[in-house]
């Protein structure tokens, strides 16, 4: 009866996630030719930094990059920033202005894609309002506490990563 009910919820869970995601993806704008390399830039490094982190931690992310752009001490395009040397986790062993290709390990993964594609989509479309302050440039797991931390404070936590501002 256990392996019954355990089977059920697991199929239940999957026809969820398959249900909502459905519902959040359907009649988004299209995105100009022009942002069509920042669409891309700004999918690789949410597929790679925050593919598992809920919707408002994905929206966090796109902020803090939004928030560099707008920033002196960094890169002033969006793809200038995601591609910049050892920025990001996933860019470590890349050099700075290489591209990551986004794979998909499963099914899974690919409806997790396709969401992030329509929050890059609502994001470049300007339906999208910000969740962090304008002041917040880093952001990092929850378990890291390294010594370029010392001097930031945390803005907000969510899903699996902090979001770091300076303390002025």
């Amino acid at each position: 009866m256990k392996i019954k009910s355990l089977i059920f919820k697991g199929s239940f869970l999957l026809i969820s996630l398959l249900f909502c995601s459905s519902i959040y993806v359907q009649s988004i704008p299209e995105v100009s030719k022009k942002d069509t390399k920042t669409r891309a830039c700004l999918i690789e490094v949410l597929a790679h930094e925050a593919l598992n982190q809920p919707v408002k931690g994905q929206m966090a992310v796109l902020d803090v990059i939004q928030n560099r752009v707008q920033d002196k001490r960094f890169p002033d395009t969006i793809c200038k920033v995601v591609h910049a040397s050892k920025q990001f986790s996933y860019r470590n062993h890349l050099k700075a202005g290489m591209s990551k290709p986004v794979n998909f390990k499963n099914h899974v993964d690919k409806i997790a894609v396709k969401r992030i594609e329509n929050l890059v989509d609502f994001f470049l479309q300007g339906n999208y309002t910000p969740v962090l302050s304008s002041k917040v440039l880093w952001y990092t797991r929850t378990e890291v506490q390294t010594v370029w931390m010392k001097k930031l404070k945390t803005e907000a936590i969510l899903g699996s990563h902090k979001f770091l501002k300076e303390v002025i």
